[in-house]
């Protein structure tokens, strides 16, 4: 038995040589593990702090977007608006285009009133030198003693209504 015990002693030290083996083994793989584990670990915390990072810069952009969309939005009813004003701006140079020519046509329908009364005025005038001179040739056909101061004086009269003619022409 003692050989058996010894062959059976041995095979349990090679087993537990053998365990021990396994065991370091196994704690060196334990430790590449825990190593493993915090690297993993600190990964995660830079993912997560990445994360923040992100989310933040994310929440930025949407805020700048929806600022952006407000401006826009602005832009917009700006111009609509300037629109709004340029077609009231046509509208009224449209009417000022139509006004002016009304204002000329007008203006050419004055003038040509004017010129119409000027004549009235001179032929008014001319016709009451005639009357004057009818009826002064009424009064003086009544003496015919003073026929020659009477021609001296038709002759004065139409001088002067010459003159008035002329004066009116110019």
């Amino acid at each position: 038995m003692t050989s058996d015990l010894k062959f059976r002693i041995q095979q349990i030290r090679q087993a537990t040589e053998a365990i021990i083996q396994q065991n370091q083994a196994l704690s060196q793989q334990l430790l590449q593990l825990q190593s493993q584990i915090q690297q993993l670990q600190q990964d995660k915390s830079t993912l997560l702090q990445n994360q923040l990072t992100f989310q933040e810069k994310w929440n930025a952009l949407l805020n700048q977007n929806k600022q952006q969309q407000t401006y826009i939005q602005q832009l917009t009813n700006e111009r609509d608006s300037l629109q709004n004003q340029i077609k009231q701006l046509s509208n009224q140079i449209s009417n000022s285009s139509q006004n002016t020519i009304e204002n000329t046509q007008l203006q050419d329908r004055i003038n040509t009133l004017e010129n119409t009364i000027n004549l009235q005025k001179n032929s008014l005038a001319e016709l009451k030198e005639e009357n004057k001179l009818i009826k002064l040739a009424k009064n003086l056909s009544a003496n015919d003693s003073d026929n020659h101061d009477l021609k001296i004086k038709i002759n004065e009269l139409v001088k002067d209504i010459d003159r008035c003619i002329d004066l009116l022409n110019e």
